[in-house]
Parts: C-alpha cells; structure tokens; sequence
C-alpha cells in the first residue's frame, strides 16, 4: 500500500520541503489549520507535481526493480516497487486514450515533442514489463 500511494507520499514530502512550492505549501497547510485533512491530502493529489511522475523516473524504474527484487530480499523494497509499479500500471491503463495528459504529466521535462503513438507504445510496454516482473516474484 506504501508503494501504491508513493505518489501522494512524494508531493507531502516536496510540499513541505521543496521551496519552489511556496505557495502549495501555504495552501496545503491551511487545510490542516481548518482541520480538513482530506481536502489537504486531495490538494496535494490534484495541484502539487509529483517528482516520481517523469520520464526519467520511469526509466531508472526497472532496473531498480530488478535490483531490489532479485538480490536484496527485502519485502519491504519488493512490496514499494511493486506498489509503484502497479500505481503506474493503473494510471497507464486507465489514460490509454487521454494521451495528452499522461504526456504533460511524464513527458514535460523533454524537449522534443513526443508522438501520442509513442507515448502509448510507451505504456503499453510498462505495463507488459511489469507483468512480467511480477510473475517473477510470484515465483
């Protein structure tokens, strides 16, 4: 569940640290101060960037996975690489149409333009790679 919710879990940890989003933090803390706590943490899902949402982070995904699941043994690192995994899987496969939104959310630290053929060969191929990665730990 921890590596399911990483997402949510990385804007708290940017919002109250990062000092670029000033103006996040100042809204996102107001909500606690009235004792919304879900309207914080919908804030936090809605309006602050996620830094484990990049085409970056994707491509160091994978190799990270492999190295924690097959030589650490931990299953606490298997269970947040499978949890982030299967939040990227989830989001892939529900925006499988609504390509401009996963290409700004993952593709915005590119400068060249990205093709929405590209971008949905890209989610396809996550998807099928982390199928495969879990039925290795399934094994």
């Amino acid at each position: 569940m921890i590596g399911y919710c990483f997402h949510v879990i990385d804007r708290f940890f940017q919002v109250l640290f990062v000092p670029d989003l000033k103006v996040h933090r100042q809204h996102f803390l107001s909500f606690f101060k009235k004792g919304n706590i879900l309207d914080g943490v919908l804030y936090l899902i809605n309006k602050v960037p996620s830094a484990s949402a990049s085409f970056y982070f994707l491509l160091i995904y994978f190799p990270l996975a492999l190295y924690l699941i097959s030589s650490s043994g931990s299953v606490v690192g298997t269970g947040l690489m499978l949890g982030l995994g299967l939040s990227y899987s989830a989001h892939f496969i529900l925006s499988y149409k609504k390509v401009s939104g996963v290409r700004m959310l993952y593709f915005k630290q590119l400068s060249s333009k990205v093709s929405d053929a590209d971008v949905q060969k890209l989610m396809s191929a996550f998807v099928v790679l982390f199928l495969i990665v879990s039925f290795f730990v399934a094994l």
